[in-house]
């Protein structure tokens, strides 16, 4: 009778066990921050978002990224010099803030067209 009683108690602890495995942990390994100058509900912010569920469910709670809309880190181009020094970790910037000459602006600008299609099929497959 013991031998069955402390092999019950056994597999309910293992039970308890296996469900802890499964949870998410509370306190994150890491904290990272995700930057973008429009509001909550606009699609760029809405797909920031997305990711950043994804990462955390896909670690198991060990990596959270704060999203953070309506420009809260500041300007585009105050967002891509903290992306520069660390005080950032992801960013939604424009092109045109990736640099100051004005010929690659151009090139910048021009480049744009060609990857529309290919966003907006990849948008269309992610839909539920």
């Amino acid at each position: 009778m013991r031998r069955r009683t402390f092999l019950a108690g056994l597999g309910f602890a293992a039970l308890q066990l296996a469900g802890c495995a499964a949870k998410l942990q509370t306190t994150p390994d890491y904290v990272l921050t995700y930057a973008d100058n429009q509001p909550a509900g606009y699609p760029t912010t809405q797909g920031a978002q997305y990711f950043a569920d994804l990462v955390q469910q896909q670690t198991g709670g060990k990596v959270v990224i704060q999203v953070k809309a309506n420009g809260e880190y500041g300007s585009e181009q105050q967002v891509w010099e903290q992306l520069a020094i660390g005080g950032v970790d992801f960013a939604r910037v424009s092109l045109s803030v990736v640099t100051d000459d004005p010929a690659q602006r151009a090139a910048a600008a021009v480049s744009l067209p060609g990857c529309r299609p290919h966003v907006a099929r990849a948008g269309r497959q992610h839909r539920g």
